[in-house]
């Protein structure tokens, strides 16, 4: 079975975080130089706005990955004509679609009740990163048992 975007996108930050933690041979720790040079390497764009330095405008693998992240949201946040918000149905087609290989032991009501912090009936893109970054740890988990 393929991976979906957002698996993609998961796996393509993972590989980006490890290639730089290799550098000093902590695989799950990145020091200020490693970060550094992920940053100035993988999202300029980002970078530039900060130290305001034109980089170019090809875009990093993180920065793709990131996007796709960003894509996968809007996709299911504009079903029901929000661009800021997911709401039940759309998290359940989310999970479904996207990361059903990721989700362990949780239903898409007890996830939408739990990424729902501020508890205003939608997950906004602040909680769906929350989701994201759980998706991630658990994807990252998995890379390491194959």
């Amino acid at each position: 079975m393929s991976d979906t975007p957002v698996e993609e996108s998961l796996f393509q930050i993972i590989h980006c975080f490890h290639h730089y933690a290799a550098r000093e041979g902590d695989l799950e720790t990145l020091s200020l130089e490693e970060l550094k040079a992920l940053l100035m390497d993988n999202v300029p764009r980002f970078m530039e706005k900060l130290v305001d330095i034109p980089l170019g405008i090809m875009l990093t693998e993180l920065e793709r990955a990131l996007n796709g992240l960003i894509d996968v949201y809007h996709q299911y946040s504009l079903q029901q004509g929000n661009y800021h918000a997911l709401y039940r149905d759309d998290l359940k087609k989310l999970i479904t679609a996207e990361v059903p290989h990721l989700v362990k032991n949780k239903d898409a009501e007890t996830w939408f009740k739990e990424l729902d912090v501020n508890s205003d009936g939608a997950i906004n893109f602040q909680e769906y990163l929350i989701f994201m970054i759980k998706m991630g740890v658990t994807a990252h988990e998995e890379s390491h048992k194959k």
